[in-house]
């Protein structure tokens, strides 16, 4: 915990832990919530209502009758939600239970595992909702793991359907439905249309991962129907498949009922099991008679009625009474905790505090030895996350011949560009391994759609599905990852948890490909998050789908952009999930919360703007990226605030092997977006297609490394790069080094590309050239030799700069707008943020009056803008007013001057109203455009920063901001200021400003970011 934290930290506890987020976990968390008690909500998927959201269920029986009710996926998600949050009650997603806490007999709460690792939630009681009894495993009773005969039903959706069709459609025997049917019901949009079939299948045994076997099984078939349907019925004939659910509907089949013939299903069932009265009535189970847990088992089958519901509320209410009337007083302290056959002592466990001030539970991180987890499997590689990354590493070592465990949270495997629905990628190196997967796409797409599209999500679900058909009982969806095996200094595989507990996972090469470097953090790695200074990372998603046909993506409201979620830490992922559920689609909408950001490893390379704009070849350069800076936010350095990273010209970015290393680690590879770069230059790498080659790449060298018994440093790395160069991964270009004489060396005037490579270069290079140019007779080249030699803080280009900008300003040129479609005027803009950004990073008190002018004539320029269409207005992180960068860029310069004098151009732009009430206190609520908020931070910042007191002040009004990110730079920038530390209690801070009868100005004397990394 941080210093001056504890004291700040908030006991917050909880009555009653609730396992399962289904309908019968958040029945029983609004009966709880009636009875004044409040509930944590333990749920493994980011949404809650799984049996009919993540099934595709949108329909429900109307009480007794035949007739059935729409029911949209995306609007029951959301009400769902947005009662457990009115109530109280506090859903923990993405979490999953590890172990039970006991003391005794007496139950103390459940150990959770999720992405952060284990924590303990104490609570008085708990309620087990799952249908397979999640506590019977974790306290030792035997549970089904495969070899039984289990009944599976599937929903699918298509478009584009004819008129008239029956609603029962005949199918082929070969298909092997039972009744050899399909049962077809109207969609919820125009001409879309869902079927649904079921049929029976026995689960190999001696696995975990049963559910994901069958529902794999459900989609290949699901993709067949639908290509049959487009072939032999009229009315399908123009059709196609535009969606695949994640799960399918499960329940097991005992063999008395599949001889007998086809057992009733109906909608509410009451499985036995070791966690159940034997009357099947809820309670606290007498089999067990452990204090303080009950059981809720519930079971939803494929008639689900209305009256269903009605039912199942009434029985929470019965169980919520039960459980008040015997809740102790007191919450026991645990003294041992059983994860299944492993049972762990307290005493052996450390125990340390959770530190994340957001979260509205008490939670205890604790370490556990891994090799006391009994339930364990052995694997050359381990494959952590499959999304875009993962699932072609995991490609790579299967065409390898290796037999790798593959781990994915999402039920669906596929990560952004799948589950996300970021199916598209604006650039990136398209070629190589990433074109043989899109040519495999568009062949599935022809098939289920009549369209060749290698964007077609459901097409890349199946296409999915295909490649691990023969390795699905070694994928693990569903499964969260929460601890890192280490031995010394070298990772030996992980820890994850499912529906059945928590299990190990011993491998001799793991591979990272989870998206936030979670297997690294977990092992201790060193890391970066977002912006050096404040941490401040892109804008984040959670995408939906439209309810009606558009035109472009344009059109659509659900493509949007919700917030900058800083996902170091759980609170704000959760925030983020809640945050996406506000007003995203009720039609359907993404259960991955997509960050276009995380964690960076630092590793035994850190890949540089510089290596990117001077070309820079590494000789053991494994990978290439083909895209323009891309920033859903503003970049971290100078070049940036100078309007140099231009957005159409593509970078060519080479990427060495160690990059993926990370430092004083063996035994592990991190892929994706999380590998070592800084912040700017890991920006241009996260395309889709990008990532796909980082993975395949890191994949291979899984292989060789266990193919020939080595660590990931010892592979031959030469070897590599010739298979790389075969599949076109590593084109032409990647491997050749420049032979550029003074000729072909950048031009002065020539484009923006040009002078940041001249200006990222050796300064012994620039000089020459800059001095060279302010002799020159052309305008643009003198303009342009003062501004590479004020880059190096040359007095005499600096003192040309001052008097340059000086003059702009005179001749009326803050008016000049960066968003204007003259080309001239927003070069103008440009130029004079360039010019601010110069004296700024040089901080002499000789250009302070020139800042000063800027000051005093500029201001927002206009109101906050936006492009008008659907997609950019919920695009929140292009909300800005026309003059946004350079107030951020006056702000930087500001604050590094520290100049009293300052204060008055400083303190009336905190007053416009256009710049100021972007703090946002509401942790569950509407959020205020974060690039606005940054800004009124930043200004806020510099103003203190100058004596301020203004400034000050809405420095501590930040502290409340339910931005986790902003809420820590407010308090980081008062503790350095003040040299106090009152954590974030702003009535201590309030009363401490109203005791300075003076403040001191405190300039920044950080790093100047951007600058450092590329010199």
């Amino acid at each position: 915990m941080q210093p001056g934290e504890q004291e700040e930290h908030m006991v917050k506890t909880v009555d009653i832990v609730v396992l399962g987020g289904g309908l019968a976990g958040c029945a029983v968390a609004r009966s709880a919530a009636a009875q004044g008690l409040k509930a944590a909500i333990v749920e493994r998927r980011a949404s809650l209502g799984h049996e009919l959201t993540a099934t595709g269920r949108a329909w429900i029986r109307n009480g007794t009758s035949e007739s059935l009710l729409p029911l949209p996926g995306g609007s029951l998600k959301k009400r769902l939600l947005q009662e457990l949050l009115d109530d109280g009650n506090v859903p923990l997603f993405c979490a999953a239970p590890a172990a039970v806490a006991m003391r005794e007999d007496v139950v103390a709460g459940v150990v959770i595992g999720n992405k952060y690792g284990l924590q303990w939630l104490p609570a008085r009681a708990v309620i087990d909702t799952t249908p397979g009894g999640a506590f019977a495993g974790l306290l030792g009773h035997a549970r089904k793991s495969g070899g039984e005969t289990v009944e599976v039903a599937y929903v699918l959706e298509m478009e584009g359907v004819g008129y008239y069709y029956e609603p029962v459609q005949r199918v082929p025997a070969s298909f092997g439905f039972l009744r050899d049917e399909a049962i077809l019901r109207d969609g919820l949009r125009n001409r879309t249309l869902l079927a649904e079939f079921a049929f029976t299948m026995t689960l190999p045994p001696g696995i975990r991962n049963g559910k994901a076997v069958a529902a794999s099984v459900a989609k290949r078939r699901a993709g067949e129907l639908a290509e049959w349907l487009r072939g032999n019925v009229e009315a399908f004939a123009d059709a196609r498949l535009i969606h695949l659910p994640p799960e399918a509907l499960i329940r097991s089949r005992e063999p008395e009922e599949t001889e007998a013939g086809e057992p009733a299903w109906p909608g509410l069932l009451i499985p036995q099991n070791g966690m159940t009265e034997e009357n099947g009535s809820e309670g606290r189970s007498k089999q067990s008679a452990y204090a303080g847990l009950y059981a809720l088992p519930v079971s939803i089958g494929r008639e689900l009625s209305t009256r269903d519901l009605e039912r199942l509320s009434e029985r929470a209410d019965r169980l919520i009474e039960t459980v008040f009337r015997e809740l102790p007083e007191a919450q026991p302290e645990p003294t041992e905790y059983r994860f299944g056959e492993s049972t762990i002592a307290a005493a052996d466990c450390l125990s340390s505090p959770f530190e994340d001030r957001g979260m509205d539970v008490a939670l205890t991180r604790l370490s556990i030895d891994g090799a006391a987890i009994f339930d364990r499997m052995t694997a050359p590689a381990l494959v952590a996350g499959l999304g875009t990354s993962g699932m072609m590493a995991a490609r790579a070592l299967i065409e390898q011949g290796e037999k790798p465990v593959m781990l994915e949270s999402n039920s669906e495997p596929g990560g952004t560009s799948v589950v996300g629905q970021v199916h598209g990628y604006w650039n990136g190196y398209r070629d190589g391994i990433n074109a043989v997967r899109d040519k495999q796409v568009k062949e599935i797409a022809r098939r289920i759609s009549g369209k060749g599209n290698a964007t077609d999500g459901v097409a890349a679900v199946l296409y999915q599905q295909e490649l691990l058909r023969e390795h699905a009982e070694r994928c693990f969806t569903g499964t969260l990852l929460c601890g890192t095996l280490t031995k010394g200094n070298r990772v030996t595989g992980a820890l994850a948890v499912d529906e059945l507990g928590l299990f190990a996972i011993d491998a001799e090469v793991t591979i990272d490909a989870t998206g936030d470097a979670d297997v690294a953090y977990l092992a201790g790695c060193e890391y970066e998050f977002g912006d050096p200074r404040d941490g401040v990372t892109q804008s984040s998603s959670q995408w939906g789908e439209e309810h009606w046909d558009i035109r472009t993506f344009k059109d659509s409201r659900y493509l949007s952009d919700i917030d900058v979620i800083y996902q170091d830490r759980y609170s704000e992922l959760l925030r983020g999930i809640a945050l996406a559920h506000r007003n995203n689609s009720d039609y359907r909408f993404s259960d991955m919360l997509t960050v276009r950001e995380s964690r960076r490893i630092k590793g035994e390379y850190v890949l540089t703007m510089k290596d990117i704009y001077t070309s820079s070849v590494p000789d053991d350069c494994v990978g290439v990226t083909l895209t323009p800076f891309d920033n859903h936010g503003i970049g971290s350095g100078y070049f940036a605030q100078m309007g140099l990273n231009a957005v159409h010209e593509k970078n060519k970015a080479r990427i060495p092997y160690r990059a993926y290393i990370p430092k004083r680690r063996e035994g592990l590879l991190v892929t994706g977006k999380s590998f070592s770069a800084t912040r700017d230059a890991a920006c241009i790498c996260r395309m889709n297609a990008d990532l796909r080659h980082a993975g395949y790449t890191v994949g291979l060298a899984a292989a060789m490394a266990c193919g020939n018994g080595v660590g990931v440093r010892e592979i031959d790395v030469a070897a590599l790069q010739s298979r790389l160069r075969e599949l076109g991964i590593l084109p032409e270009w990647a491997l050749a080094k420049s032979t550029e004489d003074d000729a072909d060396a950048p031009n002065i005037a020539g484009g923006r590309y040009d002078f940041l490579r001249l200006l990222s270069g050796p300064k012994e290079t620039a000089l020459p050239r800059g001095r060279e140019a302010v002799r020159s007779a052309d305008e643009k080249t003198r303009s342009g030799g003062f501004t590479v030699l004020a880059w190096h803080e040359e007095p005499d280009a600096l003192d040309a700069v001052a008097a340059r900008l000086e003059s702009a300003i005179r001749a009326g040129g803050l008016a000049a707008s960066p968003l204007s479609e003259d080309a001239e005027e927003k070069e103008l803009a440009h130029t004079i943020n360039r010019d601010i950004a110069l004296l700024g990073k040089a901080a002499r008190r000789a250009d302070a009056n020139t800042i000063r002018l800027a000051l005093e004539r500029s201001s927002a320029g206009g109101s906050v803008q936006y492009l008008p269409t659907a997609y950019h207005r919920s695009r929140i992180d292009g909300w800005r007013v026309p003059h946004y960068m350079r107030l951020m860029t006056l702000a930087q310069a500001c604050e590094r001057l520290a100049d009293p004098a300052l204060l008055p151009g400083l303190e009336r732009l905190l007053e416009e109203r256009e710049l100021s009430g972007y703090i946002s206190d509401t942790k569950h609520g509407a959020v205020k455009p974060f690039f606005c908020s940054y800004l009124e931070l930043s200004l806020a910042r510099a103003s203190a920063r100058c004596a301020g007191r203004a400034g000050m002040e809405r420095l501590i009004g930040y502290l409340g901001d339910v931005r986790y990110v902003l809420g820590d730079i407010a308090r980081r920038e008062l503790t350095d200021m003040t040299g106090c530390d009152f954590g974030f209690d702003r009535e201590r801070w309030r009363g401490w400003l109203r005791e300075q009868s003076m403040l001191t100005a405190v300039p920044y004397e950080g790093p100047v970011t951007g600058y450092t990394e590329v010199h």
